[in-house]
């Protein structure tokens, strides 16, 4: 049990345990059911058989289909990310299959590379597949069933050797009965599946990243706080609606806006960013954020990415897709996920 790690000073914690005794690769978990989960990726991990990752937004689906990647007889080839849920539909086929020469207007005279070409060899992990359009559907599927593919504009029948992990946010039973996801293709996609427990249901975890990532931003912004008894109890308690990734944040957001060593003074709602929505967000709390950023030295540059950054997961935390948060924020979901990927 993760208590036994836990030595209380005066109400003040500190965290006796040593994190690689809990790490997974990337992955950070003490509970029972996320490491029968994982057991379940160590046993697949170096066959070919497809993977399909089920679990809210925030709870880590990434960060499991890499580990069953570098687990694989592919770890040294490419293993290559597509979200889903930040391309148009008219995009969507060119991004994955390639296209010929001129083949629409603004095409490349060159031609361009799909992934499945680009990642001949290694890995393709569709994240967000439940946003994949219909009409792109069957040719994902072919290459499931014979590994073939034709590019866009052209004729030639392409091959390609990719071993293919999956993920989504939403019931994909739910979306073939309704017609919105191909029966045959959830079929072919849920060889093998994990099924990730949000944080609310894993409550041994959530003490252990609250000092995992205590320690990660003491690091990173040169600070030595600690968490107080009253804090973790509150920490433990909250419902996370998004998952570990607002924890994540929720936890930096302290360590830049304490004053004090020991983080008892703030309380996790007045920094939840499960507003109704982005514009929530307090002028009193983007100028107390803004100034330990100052604090720390941040241009000015990287503060206005932090703030976006900051207000991009309250959208994604709230309604768990790209493709909604930038309908909402006025901007293309391409747009947002190269600025969540921007490193500050």
């Amino acid at each position: 049990m993760i208590s036994r790690h836990i030595e209380n000073d005066n109400g003040t914690l500190r965290f006796t345990g040593i994190f690689d005794d809990y790490k997974h690769g990337r992955i950070v978990t003490c509970s029972p059911e996320m490491e029968y989960q994982l057991d379940i990726l160590d046993k697949v991990a170096a066959s070919d058989v497809t993977v399909l990752i089920n679990g809210e937004s925030g709870t880590g689906k990434e960060l499991y289909a890499e580990y069953t990647h570098l687990l694989s007889n592919r770890k040294d080839k490419r293993y290559i990310k597509l979200n889903c849920a930040t391309l148009s539909p008219s995009l969507f086929e060119s991004e994955m299959f390639g296209y010929e020469p001129g083949s629409f207007t603004g095409a490349l005279n060159r031609g361009k590379k799909g992934v499945f070409e680009i990642a001949d060899g290694g890995t393709v992990f569709l994240d967000e597949v439940s946003s994949m359009p219909i009409s792109v559907q069957p040719k994902l599927l072919r290459v499931l069933q014979d590994g073939k593919y034709t590019k866009v504009g052209g004729y030639d029948e392409l091959s390609t050797d990719v071993r293919i992990i999956a993920a989504s946010n939403r019931d994909l039973t739910e979306l073939f009965h309704k017609g919105d996801f191909r029966e045959d293709l959830y079929y072919r996609l849920n060889v093998v599946s994990v099924n990730l427990l949000p944080l609310r249901q894993r409550v041994e975890d959530i003490a252990l990243l609250a000092f995992y990532f205590l320690e990660m931003f003491n690091k990173k912004y040169e600070t030595s706080k600690r968490l107080g008894q009253a804090l973790l109890e509150e920490l433990m308690s909250n419902n996370w609606p998004g998952n570990i990734r607002e924890l994540q944040h929720t936890i930096e957001r302290m360590v830049l806006l304490s004053s004090e060593e020991t983080l008892s003074d703030i309380s996790v709602s007045s920094l939840s960013m499960n507003k109704k929505n982005p514009s929530d967000i307090s002028v009193a709390f983007v100028k107390r954020y803004c100034e330990g950023l100052l604090l720390k030295n941040y241009t000015l540059p990287e503060i206005v990415a932090e703030i976006e950054k900051t207000i991009i997961l309250s959208c994604v935390e709230k309604h768990g897709s790209l493709r909604i948060c930038a309908k909402i924020l006025g901007v293309s979901a391409s747009t947002l996920s190269r600025k969540l990927s921007e490193k500050s």
